[in-house]
């Protein structure tokens, strides 16, 4: 007989809400693209309290959270949407961003690199491996790790050429940021 795998949890998805937090969201989307964060905080924070197992909601929260400055919530959000949901590297990016706003380079560039590893054997994905090796290497550089930031620079980036369209202008920066300014020219 055939082992059947145990059928996969449902995710839950943006479009269980009722039409009063359909509103609310609407509305909170609203205010934080008008950047009136701490409106947006408040209504994404109602709406999340009723629907505490929507990760997708929760975080967009987390982003709303971190542009009204609150990393400190962000991560905790985000924290949590991870324990969900722990295979969607967009959810780790997120974590990642989060932990730089808060300064807390080790851990961002922990979760980069988680987020590397699972962009890396996704060839869906792999377009956005440049991307996130200069976010993991400017956590760790700003760290103070050059030898882990260099590594990761030259490791996964020195095969591209200056007209390869994956060449993301960020590695100038990165150079810099690495004290190797003859190589960003």
């Amino acid at each position: 007989p055939e082992k059947k795998e145990p059928a996969p949890r449902k995710r839950r998805i943006i479009g269980t809400l009722s039409q009063d937090d359909e509103i609310k969201l609407n509305a909170a989307q609203t205010e934080a693209r008008l950047r009136n964060y701490n409106r947006a905080v408040a209504l994404m924070a109602d709406v999340i309290a009723r629907n505490p197992d929507e990760y997708d909601l929760r975080a967009e929260f987390a982003g709303i959270l971190l542009s009204a400055g609150d990393a400190r919530r962000a991560i905790k959000e985000l924290e949590a949407v991870i324990k969900a949901a722990p295979n969607v590297a967009g959810y780790r990016l997120l974590l990642g961003d989060a932990y730089m706003t808060a300064r807390q380079y080790r851990a961002a560039a922990e979760v980069f690199m988680s987020a590397l590893e699972m962009i890396g054997s996704d060839a869906r994905l792999a377009e956005r491996v440049p991307e996130v090796v200069i976010r993991a290497a400017r956590a760790y550089a700003l760290d103070g790790d050059m030898f882990r930031a260099a590594y990761l620079v030259d490791h996964y980036l020195a095969n591209i050429k200056p007209d390869d369209p994956r060449a993301p202008l960020a590695m100038g920066a990165m150079l810099l940021d690495l004290d190797r300014p003859y190589d960003a020219l």
